[in-house]
């Protein structure tokens, strides 16, 4: 059975995560296990905890208790019967190690931020989240939209390995989204002025895998720039086609330009629902992220952003 870790807390960032499973994923055709997962931060050194003992520990059941029934009985009435649980600690650690504990299909979480200041820290908890697990983390920003529910689900797809392991993380997992929804494989080119620059557009193409097949000199002409541009495209594509099939279809977009502001700007224009991304590994994620071209997408808009590493 798939199953879905919701790190909720006391903020109104809750709210938007329990809407969005409440109306998104209880389309699902299969569905998932759902686990209510909160962490209490104590602002008390730890032996001072250890010296409350047992009366300590009740008054951390007690606050946790009262986020997570209200939150259960909310599910329960749009017929999602949750499991709860609850830490002491830091959160983000927490809640990776109960997504591992678990084996979470992946987590869903809140983050606050609209602005690129916010967006830039991502979250603390939901950074630090990313940093521990490898586990896919679907982070729901803003409230959801009045559509309340998965009809346009982009994709961003680039000349790395990680498209590959996305498309089929989202086969292994097609049960977990509306049938009915449409999903679209984001790529985000150069511009042609780029392809046109000379043998250092064309080198630097063809030093990655999938384009080595591409001449080393570009051409110095806007039709040739728009041929490299194309082939480009055609040698990210077609190996991910096969995969596309498996998901019932898949429309394919290229965009041109930065792919963090470009992707960023077709979310917002084509109101998606649901934005997939790949990332990198564990390793230094908090550096990483900041210029990342998923930071650069989080900061120019609010849709739900799904994390797969």
């Amino acid at each position: 059975m798939k199953k879905i870790l919701v790190a909720i807390d006391n903020s109104r960032n809750a709210t938007n995560v329990l809407d969005f499973l409440r109306y998104v994923v209880a389309e699902a055709s299969e569905k998932p296990e759902v686990t209510l997962f909160t962490v209490i931060e104590p602002s008390l050194p730890t032996e001072v905890l250890r010296r409350l003992g047992a009366t300590g520990t009740e008054r951390f059941k007690s606050f946790a208790e009262s986020i997570l029934v209200p939150a259960s009985e909310t599910l329960k009435k749009s017929g999602i019967t949750p499991q709860t649980d609850w830490a002491i600690g830091i959160p983000a650690e927490k809640i990776a190690e109960k997504a591992e504990q678990i084996d979470a299909t992946y987590v869903l979480i809140g983050s606050r931020g609209l602005t690129a200041l916010e967006t830039l820290f991502f979250g603390s908890v939901t950074i630090g989240v990313l940093a521990r697990t490898t586990t896919p983390v679907l982070i729901v920003r803003a409230p959801l939209s009045n559509k309340k529910s998965l009809q346009k689900i982009g994709i961003a797809v680039d000349e790395s390995e990680r498209s590959e392991r996305v498309i089929a993380y989202l086969i292994a997992n097609r049960k977990l989204f509306p049938e009915n929804c449409e999903f679209q494989a984001v790529y985000v080119s150069r511009s042609v002025d780029d392809f046109m620059f000379g043998a250092l557009g064309a080198a630097s193409l063809a030093a990655s895998g999938r384009t080595a097949g591409l001449a080393q000199a570009a051409l110095l002409s806007e039709a040739g720039g728009k041929e490299l541009e194309q082939q480009a495209f055609e040698n990210v594509m077609a190996p991910l086609r096969p995969f596309f099939a498996e998901l019932g279809g898949v429309r394919e977009v290229m965009l041109r330009g930065n792919a963090g502001d470009e992707i960023a700007k077709y979310a917002n224009k084509e109101k998606l629902d649901l934005l997939i991304m790949g990332s990198h590994g564990r390793s230094n994620v908090e550096s990483a992220f900041a210029g990342s071209v998923v930071m650069r997408v989080a900061a120019q808009g609010s849709v739900p952003l799904f994390i797969v590493r």
